[in-house]
C-alpha cells in the first residue's frame, strides 16, 4: 500500500515529517520504521524535531527510526558477485580504446570517463542491454542518412561497454549501474516496517531509484510519500511555462501576499569577482551582526566561494563547509603532483624548486636546515643557470665556496628517488607504490599522514594501487594524467569547523531550513540549462532510452532552487555581470522573477554594488597602494632606477628598495632586452678594434663585425637555439649600421669611448647626500674638438624613440646621462636605434633642459627622503609589462584611491 502526504512548502518538513513518523511508529519505540531521506544532512534537523514532538506528547524517550537514504541502504547489502572497482574499469576501457586506434590511440581520461557514465545511464534505466543490433537501429533510426553513420559507430563502443560489465558467465564482475540496482532490491526485500520517503521535488516526485525502491517496498508494506506541494505561487508563475500569457498578466493573477512572498529575494549584481566577493561578506557579516546562527552558503561559483572563505577567515569568521572542495586544489595533492610534474619534465628547476617549496617535503631536516639548504640550491642553480637535470644540480652545488653539505645532501636523496622514474612505462599500481615509496624516502609521508588532506591524499593512492593491481602498464605520462584526473575527481571536507555559517552545495541544501540564505555565482553559467549534447547524448534519443533529458535536470535545478527560496527567512545571491568586457548574463530563474515583480509594481530584486563597497569593521576595500620609503631611502641611485621611479613610484619601491629584483631568474629563452646587452657589448669592442669607419675597407669592418657577433652569439645559442633568430636580426642590420657610422664620421663625429661607467654625487635639501650611477653605451666627440655626445643604443623602432622623447619630462635616461658626467654637461645626447632594417638618431627633447632635470631630481628624491607616499600610478601600458603588477593587485582597487601598504 501507497499512500501521499504532502505540505505547504513555507512549512517546517522535518516537523512534519516527525509528526507523520510518529504517527505510524506507535510511540515510544520507533525501531521499525525506515525513514529514508534525499541527504543525510537533513537527520539532524529530524532527530531533534521528534524529540521536540515526542516531548509535546509526553514521551520522555523514543527509540529513534531508522534514518537513512537509499544509497546508505543499498551500500549496506552484501552481493554474492563482484562488482568491478570503478578505477580499474576505466583503467581497462583505456587500454581498449588505445588499442583500437579510437580518438588517435591516445584517449583523454574525461571521454573514458563520459563513455563509462553513459553506460552507468544505460543501466539504470533498462533491465537488460538489448541486442547490439536492435540498440544499433535505435540510434540510426534517430539519426538517419549522414548522422547515423557517424553515431553508429560510436553506439557500438557504448554498446559494447555496456554489455561488457552485465551479468553473464560466472566470474565475470558486474556492471556498476546494474550492481546498483541489484542491491537496491535486496534493500527493498529487507524493509519489514513502514517506510517513509521524503520526496525533494514539489508534488511529491522521486527520482527514477527511488520510485523502483518504494513500488518494491509498497508490495510487502506500508510506504508514505511525503514533501512539499508546490512551489509558492509567486515562483511558480514566474518559472512556469506555460504559453499563452505574459509576464504582465501573470502579475496580475497574483495577489499581494503572493508577490510579497519574495520581498525577502535580492540579487546582487556585482562588476568584478572581488566586488562580488566583498559584498558576500558584508552580506554575512550583516547576519552575524543581526544574531542570525543558521546561515547558508551555496557555493554555485567555487572560484568565488574560495575567494569569499578567505575573506571571511581573515575576520575570524569560520566557514564549515560541507560542499568541500577537490582534493586536487589542496597544498598535499600539489605536493604529490608537482614531483610526478618534475620527474616527467626532467627535473626542470623551476618545478623542482616548487616541490622544495613545500612545507611536507624533508621535515626530518628540520625546518631551519631545509630553508638554508633550499636557499643554497637556488642561489647555485641562479649562479650557474641549471635548467634542469639533478645531477647539473648537484654539480653547481659543489662549485659553490664555501660548499653547503645539508643542501647536497638534500640533492642526493633527490638523485637517488629520481632513478627509478626514468622508466618508459609500468602498470599502474607500480606507479603508485613508487610514488608512495618515495614520499617516504625524501621525508614527505609523515608529514602527509599528519595532515587532513594529506592523510586523504595518501589513502587515495593506496586505494588505487590496491583496485588497480595487475591492469595494463601505461606511460609515466598517461599514469600522471589518470591520478590528476582521480585527485580532481575526489573531495576533501574539514569537519572539525563547527560554526554558523555553513558553506554547502545546490544539492545538500535541499530541504533544510536556514535563516538566512547566499547564493554565491547566479549567473547563467552557474545556473542555467544544460547545452545540446553531442550526437550520441542528444536530448530527443536521451528521452527514447529512459535517460534523463537537460529539461528534466532544468526541472529539478528549478525546484531545488524554489525550496531553498521558499524555506529560508531572507535569501541573496550575487552575479558577476561581467569578465574581461564581456557581459555575464544572470539566470533566467531570476530574470523572470524581477521580470514578474517589476511589472506587478514592486521594486527589481537587483540590487547593483559598488567597485568598491564600504565594508564595515575590519575589513578594507582594495585601494592601490601607496606605501612610503621611511629608512629604505637610498643614499646611491642608478639611472634605470630612477627611470622606474618616474614611470611609477610604486614600481621603484618593489624593485629598488625591497629588492624583489635582485635574483636573477635561470633563462630559459632569450628576450630583447638581451638582444640588446649583446649588440651592445660586440659593438664596444667592434670600435676599440677599428677607430675610424671612413679609413678602412667595408669588407674588412663586415667581416669584423660578422666575427664579433659570432662571438657575442655562440653561448646563447648554445644555451637556446632559437637564439639564432637574434643573431640573424642582427646580421640583416650590419650594413645599415656600417652606413651610419660613415656618415656619422663624415658629419664630423668620432667614436671616443663606450661602456663608460660614471656617477655623480648631489647634495639634498637636508644635507643628504644622493649619489647617481650608471653606464654610458658611447661617447663621441667632434674631430675639431668642437662637442661631445653622448648616445645610448636602444633595439627599438625610430617611432617609438620619437614618441617617448616628445613629452617633456616623461624621458629620463638622456638627461640623466649628461648629469652623470659634469665634464661633459654641454653635451648633447641621443637615442641609436638598432632596429628593424636601419639605423636612426633619435635626439633628446630640447625643451627639457638639464636644469629642469637637474631640479626634478632633487626634488622627487627630497620628498622620498621626507616620507612621500609612491604610489602605483603608472598609465596601462607600462603595467602591462611590469613583473610587479601582481603585488600593486592592479585590477583590484580603484583609479585615484592610493593607501599606505
Amino acid at each position: 500500500m501507497r499512500q501521499v502526504h504532502l505540505y505547504s512548502p513555507s512549512d517546517d518538513g522535518s516537523t512534519h515529517l516527525a509528526r507523520l513518523t510518529l504517527s505510524f511508529g506507535g510511540a515510544p519505540d520507533l525501531s521499525k520504521v525506515t525513514v529514508v531521506l534525499p541527504d543525510m544532512a537533513l537527520a539532524p534537523a529530524l532527530r531533534a524535531s521528534l524529540m521536540q514532538a515526542g516531548a509535546q506528547d509526553g514521551v520522555a524517550t523514543l527509540v529513534p527510526p531508522r534514518i537513512t537514504t537509499l544509497t546508505l541502504l543499498a551500500g549496506a547489502v552484501e552481493l554474492g558477485e563482484a562488482t568491478v572497482p570503478a578505477p580499474r574499469r576505466l583503467a581497462e576501457l583505456h587500454r581498449l580504446l588505445a588499442a583500437r586506434g579510437w580518438f588517435g590511440g591516445a584517449p583523454g581520461w574525461e571521454t573514458c570517463r563520459a563513455i563509462l557514465g553513459l553506460a552507468d545511464e544505460l543501466s539504470a534505466a533498462l533491465p537488460e542491454p538489448p541486442a547490439e543490433s536492435d540498440f544499433v537501429a535505435m540510434i540510426e533510426r534517430h539519426y538517419r542518412d549522414g548522422g547515423a553513420r557517424v553515431a553508429a559507430p560510436e553506439a557500438r563502443l557504448v554498446h559494447e561497454v555496456w554489455r561488457a560489465y552485465a551479468r553473464g558467465a560466472p566470474g565475470v564482475a558486474l556492471d556498476p549501474g546494474l550492481a546498483r540496482r541489484m542491491r537496491e532490491r535486496e534493500a527493498a526485500a529487507r524493509v519489514g516496517g513502514p517506510l517513509i520517503l521524503l520526496a525533494s521535488r514539489p508534488g511529491g516526485v522521486l527520482t527514477p531509484d527511488e520510485e523502483r525502491f518504494a513500488s518494491a517496498c509498497a508490495r510487502r508494506t506500508e510506504v508514505t510519500v511525503t514533501g512539499p506541494d508546490a512551489l509558492p505561487d509567486v515562483l511558480a508563475a514566474a518559472w512556469s511555462r506555460v504559453s499563452g500569457m505574459s509576464i504582465t498578466e501573470r502579475a496580475r493573477g497574483l495577489a499581494e501576499g503572493d508577490l510579497a512572498s519574495a520581498d525577502h529575494v535580492r540579487v546582487l549584481s556585482a562588476p568584478t569577482l572581488e566586488a562580488e566577493a566583498r559584498a558576500a561578506v558584508v552580506t554575512v557579516g550583516g547576519w552575524l551582526a543581526a544574531g542570525r546562527r543558521a546561515i547558508a552558503i551555496v557555493a554555485a561559483d567555487r572560484v568565488v566561494a574560495r575567494r569569499v572563505r578567505a575573506l571571511l577567515e581573515r575576520d575570524d569568521v569560520l566557514v564549515a563547509d560541507e560542499a568541500g572542495w577537490k582534493l586536487s586544489t589542496t597544498s598535499a595533492a600539489t605536493c604529490a603532483m608537482r614531483w610526478v610534474d618534475a620527474a616527467i619534465g626532467g627535473f626542470h628547476q623551476r618545478d623542482l624548486t616548487d616541490w622544495l617549496r613545500s612545507p611536507f617535503v624533508f621535515t626530518d631536516m628540520g625546518r631551519d636546515v631545509r630553508q638554508a639548504a633550499l636557499a643554497s640550491l637556488e642561489h647555485a642553480i641562479r649562479r650557474h643557470q641549471v635548467v634542469g637535470g639533478v645531477a647539473p644540480m648537484r654539480h653547481a652545488l659543489a662549485l659553490e665556496a664555501p660548499a653547503d653539505r645539508e643542501a647536497a645532501r638534500m640533492v642526493e636523496r633527490i638523485e637517488a628517488a629520481a632513478r627509478p622514474w626514468a622508466r618508459r612505462s609500468a602498470p599502474p599500481d607500480e606507479w603508485f607504490d613508487l610514488l608512495l615509496v618515495t614520499l617516504d624516502s625524501l621525508g614527505t609521508r609523515e608529514s602527509l599522514v599528519m595532515d587532513a588532506a594529506g592523510k586523504r591524499v595518501l589513502e587515495l593512492a593506496r586505494d588505487l594501487r590496491e583496485q588497480l593491481g595487475g591492469s595494463a602498464s601505461l606511460s609515466l605520462a598517461a599514469w600522471r594524467d589518470f591520478f590528476a584526473a582521480e585527485l580532481e575527481a575526489a573531495s576533501f571536507r574539514d569537519s572539525a569547523i563547527d560554526s554558523p555559517v555553513v558553506m554547502t552545495s545546490l544539492s545538500r541544501a535541499r530541504m533544510r531550513r536556514f535563516e538566512c540564505v547566499l547564493l554565491l555565482g547566479a549567473g547563467q553559467a552557474h545556473l542555467g540549462t544544460e547545452v545540446e549534447p553531442g550526437p550520441l547524448l542528444a536530448a530527443r534519443l536521451r528521452a527514447q532510452l529512459g535517460l534523463a533529458t537537460p529539461e528534466e535536470r532544468e526541472a529539478e535545478l528549478r525546484d531545488t532552487l524554489g525550496m531553498l527560496i521558499a524555506q529560508c527567512g531572507e535569501f541573496r545571491a550575487t552575479w558577476r555581470s561581467g569578465r574581461a568586457h564581456e557581459p555575464l548574463p544572470l539566470a533566467q530563474h531570476f530574470v523572470r522573477l524581477d521580470a514578474l515583480v517589476v511589472a506587478a509594481g514592486r521594486p527589481s530584486i537587483i540590487e547593483t554594488v559598488a567597485e568598491q563597497a564600504v565594508v564595515p569593521g575590519p575589513l578594507h576595500p582594495a585601494l592601490a597602494p601607496a606605501p612610503s620609503a621611511g629608512v629604505l631611502a637610498p643614499s646611491a641611485v642608478s639611472v634605470s632606477a630612477y627611470a622606474s621611479l618616474v614611470v611609477c613610484p610604486y614600481q621603484f619601491f618593489a624593485r629598488h628598495l625591497l629588492g624583489l629584483n635582485e635574483d636573477d631568474e635561470v633563462r630559459e629563452e632569450f628576450e630583447k632586452s638581451d638582444y640588446g646587452q649583446w649588440v651592445h657589448g660586440l659593438l664596444n669592442k667592434l670600435h676599440q678594434r677599428i677607430a675610424r669607419f671612413d679609413a678602412a675597407p667595408r669588407a674588412e669592418i663586415a667581416a669584423a663585425m660578422r666575427q664579433l657577433t659570432d662571438e657575442a652569439f655562440a653561448a646563447p645559442i648554445a644555451f637556446n637555439f632559437l637564439s639564432l633568430g637574434w643573431k640573424e636580426r642582427w646580421l640583416a642590420l650590419i650594413d645599415a649600421y656600417i652606413s651610419w657610422q660613415i656618415e656619422r664620421e663624415a658629419d664630423g663625429w668620432l667614436w671616443r669611448d663606450g661602456e663608460v661607467r660614471a656617477e655623480t654625487n648631489f647634495a639634498l635639501e637636508d644635507g643628504r647626500a644622493l649619489r647617481l650611477h650608471g653606464r654610458l653605451d658611447r661617447i663621441d666627440v667632434r674631430a675639431a674638438g668642437a662637442g661631445v655626445a653622448i648616445l645610448d643604443y636602444k633595439t627599438q623602432a625610430p617611432a617609438a624613440l620619437k614618441k617617448r622623447v616628445e613629452e617633456i619630462g616623461e624621458d629620463v635616461q638622456l638627461l640623466a646621462y649628461r648629469l652623470l658626467r659634469p665634464d661633459l654637461e654641454a653635451a648633447s645626447a641621443a637615442y641609436i636605434s638598432v632596429d628593424c632594417d636601419k639605423v636612426v638618431a633619435v635626439p633628446a627633447n630640447p625643451d627639457h633642459t638639464l636644469e629642469d632635470e637637474r631640479t626634478r631630481l632633487l626634488r622627487v628624491f627630497g620628498a622620498l627622503a621626507a616620507g612621500a607616499p609612491l604610489p602605483a600610478n603608472a598609465i596601462e601600458s607600462q603595467c602591462a609589462w611590469c613583473e610587479m603588477r601582481g603585488l600593486c593587485r592592479r585590477g583590484h582597487w580603484a583609479e585615484g584611491e592610493a593607501r599606505d601598504a
